[in-house]
């Protein structure tokens, strides 16, 4: 392949905005799923010594995910979803400013890292440990993608910016996924 490294990544950088809104609206599917399935689970009431069932711990599960696929705050800081952030940070990397595509990388990578963060709370059933790591290893993807991309334009380097682009177009598969087998199946709920 010719060119740059750069320049080999520039097709990586178009793929993800495709690939951002798959995962957008797939994120709405498990949101909408995740609202049916919290709105039909029977009420229990848990006592604090009681050990949580398999479906308390899969809605507490579904509630991050629904929470983490909407704008929300963290620390009084307002979070947008990792989709829509990777949706911006594509757009803005396409743009051409490395200052646009450097501050829409931060945010990207802080709303990975927030989602990252609220999922490592959790105790994750069994019946969802598949998805759940699918899910963390596209954040990871994500947070380290949008990080290479700062570290690339903070030291001119195209080479971490080629290696961002490539793990930022690798992750919204595996987000997707994930948020498909959420709203599909969450632990029978």
């Amino acid at each position: 392949m010719s060119g740059t490294p750069l320049e080999r990544a520039a097709p990586g950088w178009r793929g993800i905005l495709g690939l951002a809104a798959m995962a957008l609206i797939v994120g709405i599917g498990a949101t909408a799923a995740g609202s049916a399935c919290a709105q039909s689970a029977p009420k229990t009431s848990a006592t604090p010594t009681s050990t949580p069932t398999m479906q308390e711990l899969a809605l507490a599960y579904v509630d991050v995910v629904n929470k983490s696929n909407s704008p929300h705050e963290v620390g009084g800081i307002s979070v947008p979803p990792v989709a829509e952030s990777l949706a911006v940070a594509n757009a803005q990397c396409l743009s051409g400013s490395a200052t646009t595509c450097r501050n829409a990388s931060v945010r990207l990578r802080n709303s990975a890292h927030a989602y990252l963060a609220d999922l490592a709370k959790l105790t994750v059933p069994s019946c969802l440990g598949a998805v759940d790591k699918e899910l963390r290893a596209a954040l990871v993807m994500i947070e380290d993608g949008a990080g290479k991309t700062i570290t690339g334009i903070d030291a001119n380097d195209a080479n971490q910016r080629a290696e961002g682009a490539r793990l930022l177009t690798d992750a919204p598969p595996h987000l997707a996924n994930a948020n498909a087998a959420i709203a599909r199946k969450a632990c029978g709920l």
